[in-house]
């Protein structure tokens, strides 16, 4: 599987977003609840799973956005649990 990886970094921290393609570009919205995955922020390089967590191992926080990928993030027990919106699942790690 393919994933879009975007790197940030600001005063030391390290920012990893790891998004399912086909969910890049979307406005996921319940209730009060918005995630934004706007290309401008969320769009990055495009590689596969394992590439993927191998540069969220050296991130400080990292975001992990659509099924498979928060499903290898769980399996990886990189996260204890995670969140939907839209059916959609996500899930944040920190590593401060």
């Amino acid at each position: 599987m393919k994933v879009s990886v975007s790197v940030h970094r600001n005063e030391g921290i390290k920012f990893v977003n790891i998004v399912e393609e086909k969910l890049l570009g979307m406005t996921l919205k319940d209730g009060d609840k918005v995630l934004d995955l706007s290309d401008s922020y969320f769009k990055g390089e495009i590689m596969d799973l394992e590439q993927a967590f191998m540069e969220a191992k050296t991130a400080t926080i990292v975001l992990f956005v659509g099924d498979q990928v928060v499903q290898e993030a769980l399996k990886r027990n990189m996260i204890a649990d995670f969140d939907e919106i839209c059916g959609v699942k996500y899930a944040q790690l920190y590593n401060l």
